[in-house]
């Protein structure tokens, strides 16, 4: 067999070990669908799925949304997401994101010491300037 049909052969193999892992997306049927739309900016939602997905939303007239999401993961948690949205900004909770880790210990005294230098420096180095430009300071 020449080396033109040896890849063309090829070439049909993995074409077709590619159609094979195709992944097609499920579908899920949907067994709660709630759905509240009054006036003036007040509305409640939620639906779940036959999979365990859930979905949960309302809002108020003064612009407030709160919220859950939560869905099975591959390994067996469920995922849950609380969310408020308002004038101050979206705040979520959930034990799935990234959390800011607590100081471990209180900041040594040297540390403390050059901080209070650099701050210290900042101001007579600030002082200076603006005494070389001739600006008045009280």
């Amino acid at each position: 067999m020449n080396k033109f049909w040896t890849t063309v052969l090829f070439g049909l193999v993995c074409v077709a070990q590619a159609a094979e892992k195709r992944v097609i997306p499920a579908h899920f049927r949907i067994i709660e669908d709630n759905r509240i739309y009054p006036e003036n900016g007040i509305f409640s939602f939620d639906f779940k799925t036959e999979n365990g997905i859930v979905r949960e939303e309302s809002g108020n007239e003064h612009l407030v949304r709160t919220g859950i999401i939560s869905y099975p993961m591959p390994n067996g948690e469920t995922f849950f997401l609380k969310f408020v949205a308002d004038a101050t900004g979206y705040k979520v909770e959930s034990p799935f994101l990234p959390q800011v880790p607590v100081f471990p210990h209180p900041i040594p005294e040297h540390s403390l010491r050059q901080i209070e230098r650099a701050e210290r420096e900042r101001a007579e180095a600030a002082r200076r300037r603006a005494d070389l430009s001739g600006e008045y300071r009280n």
